[in-house]
């Protein structure tokens, strides 16, 4: 056990740090674990799709899950952000790239593409574009 957790009493050693996680083991403490789970946690509000976390709705069918609108959210992030990164490309190598990359067809990242919310998709792009700005090719001086 680690220190951290020999200081903590036993009533707060109960409460999980981070839903699902127990502060029994050091493992679940570590802080990717804990970063990944909070992103996850604030994408899911940030799509407002966090209705689907609640299960008990349609309990004969099967469950709409989250991981499906997350998918389709960092599939369009990585068209955008590669369509910025890299203007020279045409669209189609992009959303072929990104396909083989997540594993699906072309089809259905074009299909994911136009089904982005107008707000979402400008969001995407102007964050797509400092980072373009600031990490993309060095501009060639004409002087």
């Amino acid at each position: 056990m680690s220190r951290m957790l020999q200081e903590i009493t036993v009533h707060y050693q109960r409460l999980p740090v981070v839903v699902g996680n127990s502060t029994r083991h050091s493992r679940d403490m570590q802080p990717t674990k804990i970063l990944e789970t909070l992103d996850r946690v604030a994408r899911i509000h940030i799509l407002g799709i966090a209705g689907l976390l609640d299960q008990s709705k349609h309990p004969a069918h099967r469950p709409k899950t989250v991981d499906s609108p997350l998918l389709r959210d960092e599939i369009a992030q990585a068209v955008f952000y590669c369509r910025a990164l890299n203007p020279t490309k045409s669209q189609k190598q992009i959303v072929g790239g990104v396909g083989d990359l997540y594993g699906v067809s072309r089809s259905y990242v074009y299909e994911v593409l136009s089904k982005v919310d107008a707000a979402r998709k400008e969001n995407i792009q102007a964050g797509a574009a400092v980072v373009a700005e600031l990490y993309g090719r060095p501009k060639k001086s004409t002087t």
